[in-house]
């Protein structure tokens, strides 16, 4: 440490409490306050610590102040009943869902066992601290037990985390977990994006510095202009429209909310899966007649067609200053990804029975794996 930097050292101390299981050494706290500005992480909810009971009780109680479950016959009624319910939903994740302060060391396995297990941990190791000098008393034996209790909880808690995942994991997901057991070990989502290069029309070369830059120049790459004229010739003719099997019923929208994976990333609404795999039966009555009035009035909930988009690196590329070796990710709101689940069934079944799609087809239900 430069005589500098020693100059802004605030604290620098041992602190009993910290010490981790498994070691025999205590960590050393040093606080250094630097004149430099800081962004903050917004907190998020943590939804692996939720009482699903309590929760469900304030949502009901909530649900009261929707309109009773029924046929919505205008666009207006459509956002307005779509908008109350989501907004339902965000107050109950407000009143019941526990914060968590984003920081590095944030684990997705972390449970309330283990947050009791360490607070527990935490209060003997201060009290057995101030008995260093008596190494017989009982309560270095309490404290040994209980932590290496906490070490084998841990374990079981990661190798449970881990399994949960590949037990839920999609065919796609299955790559991203091939991924994580054959590439050496890091953190993909911790590097920063660097300043990226992109050459304008007449040639030049353009720096991306700041975010706001950056932002700019992966968008124009993810995003690129529509063109003038339609590739749609324009006195196109089409067949008539195939009309679905049925109406959308409460078992379908019970059947694809089950399928959900539950702790992926929530679209701006800030409404995970998880939540409505718990709260199915609750809502599930008002999605009904929302997805239907969606499809009987063409027109889609305005909030759902916001979506958050991630920026993520394309592994194995030589160099991550230029756009094209990023790739995005869409992060969609929940509750319009159902009636997506519903319609993509739909149309699957439509294609089949109406045998539109070639005998060989890779996407057809009936081929087989050896095809």
């Amino acid at each position: 440490m430069t005589e500098e930097l020693a100059a802004h050292v605030a604290v620098c101390d041992v602190d009993a409490t910290w010490r981790p299981p498994c070691t025999d050494h205590y960590p050393v706290t040093t606080l250094i306050d630097l004149p430099l500005a800081k962004i903050v992480p917004k907190p998020v909810r943590n939804f692996r610590m939720v009482e699903w009971k309590e929760f469900r009780k304030e949502l009901e109680g909530r649900m009261e102040e929707l309109r009773e479950p029924g046929e919505i016959e205008t666009v207006e009624e459509l956002e307005e009943q779509v908008e109350r319910l989501t907004g339902i939903i965000q107050e109950t994740i407000e009143k019941v869902v526990p914060e968590t302060k984003a920081c590095p060391h944030m684990k997705r396995w972390w449970n309330k066992e283990l947050e009791g297990m360490k607070k527990k941990l935490n209060q003997l190791n201060r009290k057995s601290y101030r008995w260093k000098s008596t190494p017989d008393h009982p309560l270095f034996q309490e404290y040994r037990q209980l932590r290496n209790m906490y070490a084998d909880a841990i374990t079981q808690a990661k190798r449970t985390h881990w399994e949960d995942y590949l037990e839920q994991a999609t065919e796609a997901e299955m790559w991203t977990a091939n991924r994580y057991a054959t590439e050496p070990v890091g953190d993909g989502g911790s590097p920063r994006i660097p300043t990226l290069s992109t050459k304008g029309p007449d040639g030049t070369t353009r720096q991306h510095i700041t975010n706001e830059e950056k932002a700019e120049a992966l968008g124009q790459a993810f995003f690129p202009r529509r063109p003038e004229q339609s590739t749609v010739p324009p006195n196109q003719h089409y067949p008539e429209p195939l009309q679905l099997r049925s109406e959308i019923n409460e078992e379908q929208v019970l059947s694809n909310i089950k399928a959900l994976s539950s702790f992926k990333a929530p679209g701006p609404d800030g409404i995970p899966n998880v939540v409505l795999k718990e709260t199915a039966e609750i809502i599930a009555p008002y999605l009904v007649w929302i997805y239907r009035a969606i499809l009987d009035l063409e027109h889609q909930f305005s909030g759902w067609k916001t979506f958050t988009t991630v920026v993520l690196r394309k592994p194995g590329k030589p160099s991550y200053e230029v756009p094209k070796a990023y790739r995005p990710i869409a992060l969609l709101c929940t509750l319009g990804k159902v009636l997506t689940a519903i319609v993509t069934e739909e149309l699957s079944c439509l294609l089949e029975s109406n045998n539109l799609l070639p005998e060989k087809h890779i996407w057809r239900a009936t081929m087989q794996d050896d095809h």
